[in-house]
């Protein structure tokens, strides 16, 4: 739940317990775990730093991008380039989570990537998504619902309300095409610090 915070020895007493008493079945103390009010508290919401597979697939499957979706070669290398190769953990122990994903490099490959999900002139990952088209089949196909369509399916309740005014100015922008439009809306906020935790 949160890679800063060390849980209490009263917290984890109970799980340790559970997963004796089952004879060591990893399934009982992640089941205690994701059944807990704890875990569902808003306090513990934004909390850790997504993994590059965490924030790609989590992406992908936020904006539908299923049927057919991305390449996998790509995604893997654009995990890689993010500081993840998939299947070849630096060490026995994993990946080093947390801050570690964020660094100036990091920052740059997840960019690229929502970039990437958004082009519509640059195959390289196979599949992409087109915003608009997902908000106008979720009933949300007027220009002045796109931003709060879209904060609620990324970031709920995470963003600064500087952040939201840029979005929902984004959204309504005359310039721009409601395809344009749509695409910078989900482009400010995968790239936003806030949709970088989870």
């Amino acid at each position: 739940v949160s890679e800063t915070d060390e849980p209490s020895k009263e917290l984890l007493a109970p799980l340790a317990a559970a997963f004796r008493d089952s004879g060591y079945q990893i399934e009982k103390p992640v089941e205690m775990i994701l059944r807990s009010n704890l875990f569902f508290d808003p306090s513990t919401r934004r909390r850790r730093v997504k993994s590059p597979i965490e924030f790609s697939v989590g992406t992908i499957r936020a904006l539908e991008i299923v049927k057919p979706t991305v390449a996998t070669a790509a995604l893997a290398e654009a995990c890689a380039r993010m500081g993840q190769s998939l299947f070849a953990p630096p060490s026995v122990a994993g990946w080093d989570a947390g801050p570690g994903w964020i660094n100036s490099t990091a920052m740059l490959a997840r960019a690229n990537l929502a970039l990437g999900l958004l082009s519509d002139g640059d195959n390289s990952l196979g599949e992409r998504c087109n915003p608009w088209a997902l908000a106008t089949e979720h009933g949300t196909g007027r220009r002045k619902d796109l931003a709060g369509f879209f904060i609620e399916l990324l970031a709920q309740d995470a963003l600064e309300p500087k952040a939201r005014q840029q979005i929902e100015k984004a959204a309504t922008a005359k310039n721009a095409s409601d395809e344009s439009a749509a695409r910078e809306v989900v482009r400010l906020i995968l790239t936003s610090p806030e949709y970088q935790l989870a």
